[in-house]
């Protein structure tokens, strides 16, 4: 299994002035499974919050999003990387 930690209630406090954490832990929960494109999530955001604080709450979602994605990239290996390696030694 995978699993990812994120400070989602200090994400909020910076991005909307208080501790509410569901944008920020949805968008840390789509960089995680890649069940949910980042994108379709700041749409959805944006349709249920409008204004500034739909847009606070997108860019909660998006940093969120972000440093678990950069978690995910430092611990997997490149996709590919034991078949390029498998076939040089092949060559």
């Amino acid at each position: 299994g995978r699993a990812a930690a994120v400070d989602a209630n200090r994400i909020a406090r910076e991005r909307l002035g208080r501790p509410m954490p569901g944008p920020a832990l949805l968008g840390g929960f789509a960089a995680l499974t890649e069940v949910l494109a980042l994108e379709s999530l700041l749409e959805a955001i944006r349709g249920r919050f409008g204004g500034e604080t739909g847009e606070a709450n997108v860019r909660a979602a998006a940093e969120a999003y972000e440093l678990v994605a950069a978690e995910r990239r430092r611990r997997e290996p490149l996709r590919g990387y034991r078949t390029l390696r498998a076939q040089r030694a092949r060559d």
